[in-house]
């Protein structure tokens, strides 16, 4: 049992982490929606095209783009490859934190606190009836560092898959997918840091 005072902090603390979670999600969003206005060229244009897009619409548009303009090695299709696989779990993993249904802040008359929990259904799918998933604020908290990473490993593949920093610039190549990832044990990990900013 706990005192009113360490439930409303517990409340705060899920709420807080829900809120960072959907923060990291929309710069992720925000760095394949550039890579895709980059590639229109008008960024106003490519802004309206973008507008009404889902987040898988737009990082299928942005895998797209990049396979289109970038002459990749099979390694850098398998950077690519696993950059996208990441993407597409944490777009599910956002559906269901915004489309389903939340239960957050629950204490019965003994003071007994409840964790967050998540409920979504699934009309006609194997896993139909999701209910009473526990989520926890470590847990968001652990998931909004991972897309902290994603959002630096996007910015930096859609600049060298086809972006401005693939280009040739005073008689030296442009940087490659490859000269910042490599493949390992099956995931993507990056070789160094890429010079450059991520906001």
């Amino acid at each position: 049992m706990t005192s009113p005072e360490q439930h409303i902090e517990l409340t705060d603390e899920t709420f807080r982490a829900i809120g960072r979670f959907v923060y990291c999600f929309s710069r992720v969003v925000f760095w394949m929606r550039a890579t895709i206005e980059d590639a229109v060229g008008n960024q106003h244009l490519a802004q309206i095209m973008c507008g009404a897009m889902t987040a898988d619409q737009i990082q299928r548009a942005f895998f797209g783009i990049c396979a289109e303009r970038f002459d990749a090695t099979p390694e850098e299709q398998q950077i690519a490859k696993s950059i996208r696989k990441r993407v597409v779990e944490a777009i599910s993993f956002r559906n269901s934190l915004a489309h389903g249904d939340w239960l957050v802040g629950l204490r019965d008359v003994e003071g007994t606190n409840y964790p967050a929990q998540l409920g979504r259904v699934h009309p006609g799918s194997k896993e139909q009836w999701r209910l009473g998933q526990v989520v926890t604020p470590e847990e968001l908290d652990a998931r909004s560092d991972k897309l902290e990473v994603l959002r630096q490993d996007i910015w930096s593949y859609g600049m060298t898959a086809g972006g401005p920093m693939s280009l040739p610039w005073e008689d030296r190549r442009g940087t490659r997918p490859s000269d910042i990832f490599k493949i390992e044990g099956g995931a993507v990990v990056r070789k160094k840091e890429f010079n450059g900013f991520v906001a």
